[in-house]
Formats: structure tokens, sequence, C-alpha cells
């Protein structure tokens, strides 16, 4: 069994928390070894092995995951939000009547954007010192309560919309790019494996031309310096010089993949066959569900400006004012305390407030103030026409998704089908050279043929072993894209 195999197999049979605290804390001991096992040229690997541990490696697959975690972070920090502030918004006044102190105001908000939920509180403090009364002194506290809640009655918000689009967009990006860079990793190990196949070939057709050039030099059925045998001198200097350049493309495609995933290459000696099964369903689809939801997001912007959505807003406020007055030998303060109710719908607004004082005469009469207002008239501003543009365009970008996810389903369809037929003429190739290889075995051993014979027949079989490693290889790669389509 493989070194890489040892560790996962061992670190599968860990129960569940110890599995998480040893990836937490020896992460990076764990990728040592992943790295030493994988360069070791005595050993092959399979490439779930080899794509483990480019992915405990890369650099880039730690920025997707900490820009993942930045934006549900950010996220979940624009659903609830708290703030408070400390004002003096005027300064010290000193004048013929008095000196005037500065008022302090302080306020705090919290806003949840899941449930349309907002709470603010004010509270302002002033006072007044005046010279026309010795030792008179002005105090005034007043405070400011307000709390509104909206209702919608269609199914979702323009916040639920904006919420579920963000959330939808992070996921997205962070398992598309995951992704991604699985299809690079078997991509280039594909490519990696193709060089080192075609420069088997070329060595072995090599060799087989430079014997077949000394042969006929030594029975003489080449002359030195006749074109004959300058042409064949030619063709085999022209085949080292093309080898030549193969391998210099293979050492940079391997120093490359050490660049691009943090570890170096090592044989890929196997790769599970996937099952290629797909069948297009657009509503599967994370792309076409996330222009949808900005489609009905900009259709419920528009519904609400122009005063057509199905949500009302209701809100509850509470001023209490509170004067206090000293002066030589007289005391005296009085309390003022409004409440109201708002109610907000489309185009109408009612509210009604009541507003009562009292002091030392005790209670005044309520003051009761009802207020509304109805918003009608050309709707066609500049602000609405933007938002009806918006919808035109985000309906544009939905159906253009849907004919794209189509597109790219039939062009997987068709790849699979391809797929399908390449393993089942590599399975008709297989057959018939396993079958020369038999055959030729017991022809070698009754000595009817010769061991370069013998061993051209082995490598037959051998090429078709790494031929259907490809195979899978590319198989793998298909399997990421139906992986991909369904984001």
């Amino acid at each position: 069994m493989r070194i890489i195999s040892c560790v996962y197999f061992c670190v599968v049979l860990l129960p569940d928390p110890l599995i998480i605290t040893i990836f937490q804390g020896m992460k990076k001991i764990l990728t040592v070894i992943l790295a030493i096992a994988l360069c070791t040229a005595c050993f092959a690997a399979d490439i779930e092995e080899v794509i483990a541990a480019a992915y405990q490696n890369s650099s880039k697959v730690t920025q997707y995951e900490r820009s993942r975690q930045d934006s549900l972070l950010n996220n979940s920090v624009s659903d609830s939000t708290w703030s408070y502030s400390v004002e003096v918004p005027k300064s010290t006044i000193y004048d013929d009547e008095g000196t005037h102190y500065p008022s302090a105001v302080i306020s705090s908000s919290i806003n949840n954007s899941k449930n349309d939920l907002q709470l603010s509180t004010g509270l302002t403090v002033s006072r007044s010192e005046l010279l026309s009364r010795e030792g008179s002194d002005y105090h005034s506290l007043s405070g400011q309560i307000k709390v509104s809640k909206t209702f919608d009655f269609t199914d979702w918000s323009s916040n639920d919309y904006s919420r579920e689009i963000r959330n939808i967009t992070v996921e997205q990006t962070y398992q598309s790019s995951v992704l991604n860079f699985r299809k690079s990793v078997l991509s280039d190990v594909y490519s990696i494996i193709d060089a080192k196949l075609s420069i088997e070939k070329a060595e072995r057709s090599l060799n087989d031309s430079k014997d077949s050039y000394n042969t006929k030099i030594t029975t003489g059925q080449l002359v030195e310096g006749s074109t004959t045998q300058i042409s064949e001198k030619m063709k085999i200097d022209s085949s080292i010089s093309s080898l030549n350049s193969q391998k210099t493309v293979l050492e940079n495609k391997l120093k490359a993949f050490e660049k691009n995933y943090g570890i170096a290459y090592t044989d890929v000696d196997s790769a599970t066959r996937p099952v290629l099964e797909f069948e297009a369903d657009s509503e599967n689809s994370m792309t076409v569900y996330l222009a949808k939801l900005n489609y009905l997001y900009a259709q419920q912007a528009l519904y609400e400006k122009t005063g057509k959505g199905n949500s009302i807003t209701l809100s509850a406020n509470a001023d209490p004012t509170l004067n206090f007055r000293t002066d030589s030998g007289y005391d005296s303060a009085s309390l003022s305390l409004g409440t109201g109710i708002d109610y907000v719908g489309g185009n109408l607004k009612v509210g009604i407030g009541v507003t009562e004082s009292y002091s030392s005469k005790g209670w005044g009469t309520p003051v009761v103030k009802v207020s509304g207002s109805y918003t009608g008239g050309n709707k066609n501003t500049k602000e609405v026409n933007d938002l009806e543009t918006a919808v035109m365009t985000k309906q544009l970008a939905y159906d253009t998704a849907l004919y794209n996810y189509e597109t790219s389903a039939n062009g997987i369809l068709d790849n699979i089908q391809t797929a399908l037929v390449a393993y089942d003429q590599l399975e008709i190739q297989k057959d018939y050279h396993n079958k020369i290889l038999e055959y030729t075995k017991t022809l070698y051993e009754n000595g009817f043929v010769t061991e370069k014979e013998y061993d051209s027949a082995k490598f037959d079989v051998r090429i078709d072993q790494v031929q259907e490693l490809l195979l899978n290889l590319k198989a793998m790669q298909l399997e990421t894209e139906i992986q991909l389509l369904s984001l």
C-alpha cells in the first residue's frame, strides 16, 4: 500500500473531533508528510492523493477559504447592525444674558434587516446659566425612542432578495473556485502523463530507427556517403532534436506544476473511472437561480418605489422632555410626554400622536395630532425609469443564463457520449493487444519470434493501460464540468 494511502486510512479511522483537532493543529505536519510521500520517486500515487496534497499546499485554496469566511462575516454584519454616537453640536456661548453651555446629544440605533426591524434612541442634555437672574440655571433633558417594523405580504421583500443574493454569490464563488482548482490539477496531470507517453513512444521509434539504420550499414544495404544514407541519418538526427524538445517541454510542465501547487509532481498510476451521468435541469443551476433572484429583486425594488408593493410599515415613538429651572429661592420643573404611531403603505401615510405636559399646576390638556398624506401624480421620474431599465436588464440576463445553461448542457451530453465511445474503442483495442501478447508469448517461448517482437507486444499492452488512465483523467474533468454547471 502506498505511503499516502496509509496516512489517509489512519486519519479516516480516527473519531471526528480528533480529526478536527489534528487538521487544525497539525495541518503543516500533514502537509509535509503528503509532500514527502508524493516527492518520493519510488512511489506512485492515485490522482485523488495528488489533488489532496495540492489542495493542502496551494495558497490559492487558502485565499478561497479566507475570502469566503470574510464575505459570510460581512453578510451577517449587514443583516444586523448596532451603532451609537455622542455629539456636541454647538459651542459654549457667552453673551449679555449669560453663559449658554453646549448641549450633548447621545443616540443609538439597532437595525435587523432579516425581519425589517429598526430601533433608534436619542437623548439630548442642555444647560444655560443667565446673568440677568443671579444663580439661575435652566436644564433640559429630552429623549426619543422609535421602533418600526415592516410587514410584507408578498413571498419575499427586497431585503430578502438582497440577502439571499449575497449568500448565494459567496457560496457560488467559493465552490466554483475549488472545482476549477480540481479541474486544473486534473488537466495538468493529464498533460504531463500525455507528454511522458509521447516521449516514450518517440524514444522507442528512435531506437527502432537506429537499429534499422545500423543493420543496413552492417549488411551493406546503405553505402556511406550515398544520398539514401545521408537522408536516413538526417531523419534520425531530426528525431533526436524533436525528442530533446519534447523533454524540455516536459521539464517546464513539471516546474510549472510544482510552482502552481506547492508540491513536486510524482507519477500517477491510477484514477478511478467516474460514472458519467447527467440530466439537464436548469432548476438545479445556482447561476440560473441567482439570475432569477436578481430579476425578482429588481421587480420588487420597482414595486416598492412606485407604491405597488404589498408591504406596510408600522412605527411607534415616544418623546419625553424634562425642563428644570433653579433660581434664588425658586425651583420649577415641567415634563412633556409625546407618543405616536405611523402607518406607511405604498403611497399612503397616516399618523396619530398625543402630547401631554405636566408642571407644578398638574397635567395639562392632551393634544392629539392626526396626520396623513397620499402621493400620486406622474411616476415617470428618472429614478423610476432607472428601476424599470434594471428590470428589463435583469430579465434579459435571466433569459441569457437559461440559454447558456441549455447550450452547456447539450455540450456536456455530447462530451459524455464521446467519452463512452472512446471507452468502448479502448476495450476493443485492449482485448486485441492482450490476445496478441498471449499469442506472441507462446511463440517466443517456442523460439518462433524474437525478444524484440515479444517486448513490442508487451509495450502495446502497457500503452493501453496508460491510455485508460488518460481517459479516466479526461472523464474526471468532465465530471467536474458537470458539477460546475450546477453552480
